[in-house]
């Protein structure tokens, strides 16, 4: 029977993070038979601006939403107050599932969560996935390999996360040209420093180019790769899942140190299984 009240996502993050929020929230609310509402308060938050890390805007992939500050508000009292509340899921209870189908089973009537799991990689996600793809825009596929370089927030220790090394970068292009010699011997690299990248990842052995599209133009680009390199960031292992599961990419070489600190239980790292994990050092 359908459900008439909706399920709030309290939508928080850059491009990867907001997908992934999406894509449990759009799920929950399918299998529930009910409305999904996007509240876009919290990507106004004074928090990140505190700390020096930057705004963001919702992602046009996701359409329309709402600031119903009234709504959030209310909805962290009931945290502080009952933080096991079960009608709203939030990082530690994501934290604490062990298996998507979990996952999928929960009933919460709010979302505040970054939604970095990768739970939301399996089969009963894989749809609203598909959704997400369909909606990119069209790019062809690529025979060299893709690199995403994160730098930005994650020179920022308050971030949690790290830049990683410039040692694993080149290590992961020498592996996938060895992995695959039938790629062409080209680079297009994705990072929201491009220059700091191509002035250390230049190299005669390869043509190394830097994309210039927006971020959800550049997750389309790197999901049309045969091979990609990527970082510690959700949009990049987006990508990776993306062009797995309905494009070309045959080889995703992702690094073996998520999170700034390893010993730190938290949600972010997005790591499947079947990807080649290089260590961040040698």
């Amino acid at each position: 029977m359908a459900n008439s009240r909706p399920l709030h996502l309290l939508i928080q993050g850059g491009l990867g993070n907001q997908l992934l929020q999406w894509v449990l929230a759009s799920t929950l609310a399918s299998r529930q038979q009910r409305p999904l509402q996007l509240d876009s308060t919290l990507l106004r938050s004074w928090s990140r601006a505190k700390r020096g890390l930057t705004q963001r805007q919702i992602s046009p992939l996701l359409g329309p939403s709402t600031e119903a500050w009234h709504h959030w508000l209310l909805t962290r009292t009931r945290r502080r107050l009952r933080p096991l509340d079960p009608l709203t899921l939030t990082d530690a209870q994501l934290l604490a599932l062990e298996t998507s189908e979990e996952l999928a089973a929960l009933a919460p009537d709010q979302l505040i969560t970054h939604g970095t799991t990768p739970l939301l990689f399996a089969e009963p996600f894989q749809s609203a996935w598909q959704d997400i793809h369909q909606r990119l825009p069209n790019v062809p596929t690529q025979a060299g390999i893709g690199l995403h370089l994160r730098r930005g927030d994650y020179l920022n220790p308050a971030s949690g996360f790290m830049a990683l090394p410039l040692d694993y970068y080149r290590r992961a292009i020498q592996q996938a040209f060895e992995q695959m010699p039938q790629l062409e011997r080209r680079i297009l690299l994705f990072s929201d420093d491009p220059d700091w990248g191509l002035a250390h990842l230049s190299h005669p052995s390869w043509q190394l180019e830097a994309a210039s599209g927006t971020p959800e133009e550049d997750l389309a680009a790197m999901a049309a790769m045969r091979a990609l390199v990527i970082s510690n960031s959700s949009l990049s292992a987006i990508a990776a899942h993306l062009g797995e599961s309905f494009g070309a990419l045959q080889l995703v070489i992702c690094p073996d140190q998520w999170l700034s600190d390893p010993n730190r239980k938290a949600l972010g790292d997005l790591r499947k299984p079947n990807w080649v994990t290089l260590p961040i050092r040698p």
